[in-house]
């Protein structure tokens, strides 16, 4: 009988020592699991804040490449209407010039020039200027120094010029320009400046090229 209960107590001291390892061998894997769980966690986190950052810095070259092709595609647009813009003007020029042309052929012309002559007279009322013409209108040179009323020199004008007189007096530092030409670039000037024209000049090398 009393190796009976010898051997009771052998097998539950046994049994509660497996019990205890068996706990912590459980502990012990939870511990590690929950280690491992740690771990799987960061990780996961450094693995999103790699991707949220790429992310960001992948919009952030879409965006500046959008930005780039739309300054790119504003300043080809604005080329464009720029260039239309001087093409319209010129041609505008052009159809004056050659109306402008037609006018100096009319007898009305000498007497649009003499009156030129007499604005130029009430603007320098002074001898020694020499007044600028077109070769073609030198015969016109006493009329014009008779509605000058004063001493005057009347030239051929060098450059070609499509109509009027310009006059320059060096002692007074007085440079009257009554041309046609003068008058187109003043009024192409003034186009320039209208609402419907307007726009800033295109830069050769633009910023954004």
């Amino acid at each position: 009988m009393a190796n009976a209960r010898e051997d009771d107590k052998l097998e539950l001291f046994q049994r509660e020592i497996l019990k205890k390892a068996q706990a912590q061998r459980e502990k012990i894997l939870a511990e590690s699991q929950a280690a491992k769980d740690r771990a799987l966690e960061a990780e996961k986190d450094r693995l999103l804040e790699q991707i949220f950052r790429r992310m960001q810095a992948e919009i952030a070259t879409l965006k500046t490449d959008h930005v780039k092709q739309v300054s790119q595609q504003a300043q080809q647009l604005k080329r464009q209407l720029y260039a239309q813009r001087e093409g319209y003007l010129s041609q505008m020029v052009a159809d004056a010039q050659e109306r402008l042309a037609a006018f100096t052929q009319t007898p009305a012309y000498a007497q649009w020039l003499l009156g030129q002559v007499d604005r130029m007279a009430a603007e320098c009322p002074w001898e020694g200027s020499v007044i600028r013409v077109r070769p073609q209108d030198l015969p016109l040179a006493d009329q014009i120094k008779t509605h000058f009323g004063r001493a005057c020199q009347v030239q051929a004008e060098g450059a070609a010029i499509t109509g009027g007189a310009q006059l320059e007096n060096r002692e007074h530092g007085v440079l009257l320009d009554l041309t046609f030409d003068a008058a187109l670039a003043e009024e192409r000037d003034r186009l320039h400046q209208l609402p419907e024209l307007r726009m800033e000049e295109v830069e050769a090398v633009g910023k954004g090229d």
